[in-house]
C-alpha cells in the first residue's frame, strides 16, 4: 500500500468515524428534545400550582404589605413562566431564555434565586 493510499484509507475512516458521531449527537439530541416536550405540560402544571400556593398564602407572609405585594408579584410571574411553557416548543423557549440570559444576567440569577427560594418555601410547608 502506498503513502497516497493509506493516507486516503486513513480519511475515510475518520470521515466515517466523524459521521457516526454526528448521527449519534444529533440522536442524543432528538432523544432530549423529545423528553423536554414530554415533560413541558407537567411542569407547567407544577409551576401553576406553585403559583397558586403561593397566593393563597401571600396574605399570611410576615413583613406586611409590601411582603404581601412582593410575593403575589412573584405568584403572577411564575404563573407566566407556566403559561410560557404551555404556549412555546422547546426551541423557543431555548431561544427566548438564551436571549434574556444574554441581556439580563444578573437579573437572571436573581429571578432563578427568588423563585427557588419562595418555591422551596411554599413546598415545604405543606
Amino acid at each position: 500500500m502506498t503513502a497516497n493510499e493509506l493516507a486516503s484509507a486513513m480519511i475515510d475512516g475518520a470521515s466515517d468515524t466523524a459521521e457516526k458521531i454526528g448521527d449519534k449527537t444529533d440522536g442524543l439530541r432528538r432523544s432530549a428534545e423529545r423528553a423536554v416536550e414530554s415533560r413541558r405540560k407537567a411542569a407547567a402544571d407544577g409551576l401553576a400550582s406553585a403559583a397558586e400556593r403561593l397566593h393563597r398564602r401571600a396574605d399570611d407572609l410576615p413583613g406586611g404589605e409590601r411582603v404581601t405585594n412582593l410575593a403575589h408579584g412573584t405568584a403572577d410571574r411564575i404563573e407566566a413562566t407556566a403559561d410560557f411553557l404551555r404556549d412555546h416548543d422547546t426551541k423557543a423557549m431555548v431561544g427566548s431564555v438564551r436571549e434574556f440570559v444574554r441581556k439580563h444576567p444578573g437579573k437572571s440569577l436573581a429571578v432563578a434565586a427568588v423563585v427557588g427560594f419562595l418555591a422551596a418555601r411554599a413546598l415545604r410547608e405543606d
